[in-house]
């Protein structure tokens, strides 16, 4: 039962990614203006009414641009970076309105990738860089609640960020969930598959991420962002590496340490025994779940269960309906599919560690 659950909610996850239209769809609107035509088009996005189709209106440019970009053909690749220029001079222009132009969670990987594939090809010069990396420095990459999801930033373009200005003063908070959720189901896969050859490839990836490039790891400061300590305690159950089990603690111990800095809802939240990192978003159904539990299976240590099953009886008397779904939070009565996938999987994590079902009831209201 508990592999079904898990399944389900695995997939309900991923449903949302799999129904994006595929690039070479979409209309090509740009690929013969002058930098000035693209940016008078872009700014007639600003009359939209809706706000999602305005959040989403530049998509099908910025995947014009990236086609063009891509494409290995030098014409074709300027004639992108004008135009990416046109669409940058429009973000410019409505920086200070009420609601700037911006680019959506769906179109930011290949908007970063179209700049690092011009830039690679030599074809970034002063001005280019100079827009955008104003732009990714007024980019929110977890942008708060709202129906439209938009901390689903991360998993579109934080990481193809990261690639192209991995000395920005914001780097390490542009790796979170999205990476180690496909690092960790990755891990699982290779292990469960008895798959050594694929186990030491990631373990090896994984520390050099740890070496060459540990200015990358995450800091620990946000739910999304300290779920990354699962990955290690992952590797740790496999190989009994001391370091692994060291980093993993430290992210999980983290999330229950109120910083000096915290704010008053913070302390409210850790004031209750949970995390001061809660958001009653059902996102952290699986984001803190995850990383507990993981933390109780390398350690044997019961604080960590119990961190978690007292938080997810506190989001299920927040969060679900009647009919059994759950809104994405309290103020944000949506009953989002892949958020409902977030709190099958985190639960499905809860109740397979061994006794986890006996702890999770001792904080379960039954009705």
């Amino acid at each position: 039962m508990k592999n079904i659950v898990l399944i389900t909610g695995y997939s309900l996850l991923t449903a949302f990614f799999l129904c994006t239209p595929p690039l070479c769809a979409q209309e090509k609107v740009l690929d013969r203006m002058t930098r000035s035509e693209a940016r008078q088009e872009i700014l007639r996005h600003t009359e939209i009414k809706d706000h999602v189709t305005f959040y989403h209106s530049n998509d099908k440019d910025i995947y014009v641009v990236y086609d063009l970009a891509s494409s290995g053909n030098k014409e074709k690749m300027l004639q992108g970076k004008t135009i990416l220029l046109g669409i940058l001079d429009a973000f410019e222009s409505t920086r200070n309105q009420s609601r700037p132009l911006e680019v959506s969670f769906f179109a930011r990987e290949k908007f970063f990738d179209a700049i690092r594939i011009l830039k690679e090809n030599k074809l970034m010069d002063a001005e280019l860089r100079q827009q955008s990396e104003s732009l990714v420095s007024q980019m929110s990459f977890c942008e708060e609640r709202g129906p439209n999801n938009r901390a689903a930033n991360y998993a579109m373009g934080a990481l193809a960020a990261a690639r192209l200005f991995p000395k920005h003063k914001d780097a390490k908070l542009w790796k979170a969930y999205a990476e180690v959720c496909t690092w960790y189901g990755a891990v699982r896969f290779a292990s469960e598959s008895k798959n050594k050859e694929l186990s030491r490839q990631l373990q090896e990836r994984f520390d050099y991420l740890c070496t060459a490039e540990k200015d990358f790891l995450p800091i620990k400061n946000h739910v999304d962002l300290n779920m990354f300590g699962c990955l290690p305690l992952e590797l740790y159950q496999i190989t009994k590496k001391i370091q692994y089990l060291d980093l993993g603690i430290s992210y999980a111990d983290t999330q229950w340490e109120l910083p000096a800095e915290a704010s008053a809802e913070e302390k409210r939240w850790a004031d209750k025994g949970l995390s001061w990192q809660t958001r009653l978003w059902i996102d952290d159904m699986y984001m803190i779940t995850i990383l507990q539990s993981q933390a109780y299976r390398a350690t044997g240590n019961r604080k960590y269960i119990d961190r978690t099953a007292r938080s997810m009886a506190v989001y299920l008397d927040e969060l679900q309906r009647p009919n059994g779904l759950f809104y994405h939070a309290p103020d944000v009565p949506f009953l989002w599919g892949r958020g409902n996938g977030w709190m099958a999987a985190g639960m499905a994590e809860l109740l397979k560690v061994s006794i986890n079902a006996v702890i999770f009831m001792e904080y379960v209201t039954v009705v």
